[in-house]
């Protein structure tokens, strides 16, 4: 199991600076949506066997995630997207697994970083 953090504060704190906690809301709810729906995207074109599918699914993951300092999830899509390039399909369903979980970690991570709801 990795010690690193889930989420480097470093770009947590990069993005209060520029815009605050509001900008920060904005971009982690962005985040939770967007890498959802590629995920989604990429396990639909996994299970039709489109690697070119998967690979464009998994492109824009990296940079999303690198946005928000989700460095696990950046560095499995960046590492699925290789394997769908390189046309290597048989890791491909188990990568996706590890995306999946790593989001969902990221996505609880980031949870923390939210401000409360006012009173």
């Amino acid at each position: 199991m990795s010690t690193e953090p889930c989420i480097d504060e470093k770009a947590i704190a990069s993005i209060r600076e520029i815009g605050g906690d509001e900008l920060l809301e904005k971009l982690i709810a962005l985040f939770n949506d967007y890498v959802a729906g590629r995920i989604a995207a990429a396990k639909t074109a996994a299970a039709k066997s489109d690697w070119t599918g998967v690979q464009d699914a998994v492109h824009p993951v990296k940079s999303s995630a690198a946005n928000l300092g989700a460095q696990h999830v950046r560095e499995i899509a960046r590492q699925l997207e290789q394997l769908a390039r390189a046309g290597s399909t048989a890791h491909i369903p188990d990568r996706l697994a590890d995306l999946e979980a790593a989001f969902a970690s990221a996505r609880e991570a980031l949870g923390e970083f939210r401000r409360p709801p006012h009173a």
